[in-house]
């Protein structure tokens, strides 16, 4: 069996819920990070030409939410019971539109402090 690869951009942003289930859940993958100048020449290899990407066992999953539920439910960090997994689903779904507030602000690093007040207004 390979080692799993998670492809995505040297930032957090939609990749980083993915890079912390994995580190929680101890799994040992690639964190393949593709930096914007190799985007163009990239774009066409990522399934859906957008990433992030999961490669495992020769099959490439795309779109981070679908991502982090496969692995939720693989790693065991999903639930089994029907309604427990649609309460966490209507979590992921009313946290999920806050995301372009907050991308921009921890994506590169340390914010400022308007940035960080955002993030506190929003959250």
């Amino acid at each position: 069996m390979s080692t799993p690869t998670f492809v995505y951009f040297p930032v957090g942003a939609t990749g980083e819920s993915i890079r912390q289930l994995l580190a929680h859940a101890k799994v040992k993958y690639i964190d393949e990070r593709i930096m914007p100048a190799d985007w163009p020449a990239r774009k066409p290899l990522a399934m859906g030409n957008s990433l992030p990407n999961w490669i495992e066992n020769g099959q490439t999953m795309n779109e981070s939410q679908a991502i982090l539920r496969y692995l939720g439910h693989k790693h065991g960090y999903y639930p089994k019971d029907e309604l427990a997994a649609w309460k966490a689903d209507c979590i992921v779904g009313t946290i999920q539109p806050l995301y372009p507030k907050i991308n921009p602000t921890f994506m590169f690093g340390k914010p400022d402090d308007a940035h960080f007040d955002l993030y506190i207004k929003v959250w």
